[in-house]
């Protein structure tokens, strides 16, 4: 086909489609429902993906996780049997692995709440540390400092705020020096830390930390422990000499299965991914039958289109036009509709999710990806759900189409 008949083909397409409104708003509404639903998924699928990024990007890509039990399922019996490690596998750890740089052991605590003059906040995260907490974590602080290690040693009442909980209480005053009650336990505030966001279900922002052992209602006996080795080098190194180290500690013989979990970064990323893959499918499942109603719209129209346009095809054949210049001019009718409603539906479902994120928090981003991929889908339907039309159209015999009234 030339360039002129394509010229010819897009005026005249372009006359079809202003010359007949409805016809034509009725496609663009087919295929603009369809896309929607592809665009807002996408969206939703795209600000899931980039939230779990920077929850990452806040743990650390060379930090190392020993727990007792790992972001994957146990057998009830063997969670049961899974100990954290003891302050004596903590300090082997240490002492011990010379790719480590440090070691930080995290007791968790039972804080009801913390109150600071009227303001109380109950939903904190609370645990008690080593001074090493703030190297292993990159820990930056928007005042004062972190835990120091006398203070450590001598189990002080002092505290560390997380960033939100520090505006939270003191959201006049200067908070260095400041008493704040933990369940009527009063600590001395040494530092507010910068904001670091979240972590699975982790706020480090509604965070604080005490001196491990520091807090009246702590009896902790295993712990977590976080590790950071002394450069990205030594990151397999690290977790070699870590796995023999605690092996040698609880006497494992050879060929035993590990009692303890070591978790990394790209551990939970490849847990994300398998845990929402089903969930995306299903999500885009649901989402593709707007898509099979579009394509039944667009085909329903294209019918018409080609019914109430017998002896306009009739004509042209008759002038000379070959059925696959007739069957192209109805695809490119049906495509050109098909991406201005892919448009309207990326708008309509990049709303949608911004809106959602705006009223719900729920993380939503709208990608170039994921307009092309909602783009393509479109002129997809358009052309799917038109060959057939477009081919019946091709094939209407010139005689008969002259004498149709």
């Amino acid at each position: 086909m030339s360039s002129a008949w394509w010229t010819e083909a897009m005026a005249t397409a372009f006359a079809e489609t202003t010359g007949n409104r409805v016809r034509s708003l009725l496609t663009i509404a087919a295929v603009a429902v369809g896309v929607s639903g592809v665009a807002g998924v996408g969206a939703v699928i795209a600000g899931l993906d980039r939230a779990m990024s920077a929850q990452l990007e806040n743990l650390g890509s060379s930090i190392i996780l020993v727990r007792a039990r790992g972001p994957e399922h146990l057998a009830p019996a063997e969670a049961r049997r899974r100990r954290g490690l003891s302050l004596r596998e903590t300090r082997a750890v240490a002492a011990r692995c010379a790719a480590v740089r440090a070691v930080a052991p995290i007791e968790r605590l039972s804080v009801e709440s913390v109150k600071y003059g009227n303001e109380e906040v109950e939903d904190v995260w609370a645990m008690g540390t080593w001074a090493e907490y703030a190297v292993v974590h990159d820990v930056l602080m928007a005042r004062g400092r972190f835990l120091t290690a006398a203070e450590v040693r001598h189990r002080a009442r002092v505290v560390v705020l997380g960033h939100e909980l520090g505006q939270i209480l003191f959201s006049a005053e200067d908070p260095i020096g400041k008493l704040v009650a933990m369940d009527g336990v009063h600590f001395r505030v040494v530092g507010v830390m910068s904001p670091r966001g979240r972590l699975l279900d982790l706020d480090w922002d509604r965070m604080l930390a005490v001196p491990l052992g520091a807090f009246a209602g702590a009896a902790a006996t295993t712990y977590l422990v976080d590790v950071q080795p002394k450069s990205p080098a030594l990151f397999e190194a690290a977790i070699t000499q870590i796995r023999g180290t605690l092996r040698a500690e609880r006497r494992l013989p050879p060929g035993a299965a590990d009692t303890f979990e070591i978790v990394t970064q790209s551990a939970l990323s490849d847990l994300y991914v398998r845990f929402t893959a089903a969930a995306y499918a299903l999500m885009l499942a649901v989402s593709s039958i707007g898509l099979v109603v579009g394509a039944v719209g667009v085909l329903n129209v294209s019918l018409i289109s080609v019914a109430q346009r017998i002896r306009e095809i009739g004509l042209r054949k008759a002038l000379g036009a070959t059925r696959r210049q007739i069957w192209g001019q109805f695809l490119i009718e049906s495509t050109a509709l098909a991406a201005i409603g892919g448009l309207l539906g990326v708008v309509l479902g990049g709303g949608a999710a911004w809106v959602t994120r705006a009223l719900l928090g729920f993380p939503a981003a709208v990608s170039p990806g994921g307009v092309a991929i909602a783009l393509a889908t479109a002129i997809a339907v358009g052309v799917t759900a038109s060959v057939g039309p477009a081919m019946r159209a091709a094939a209407v015999d010139p005689a008969d189409a002259l004498r149709h009234e």
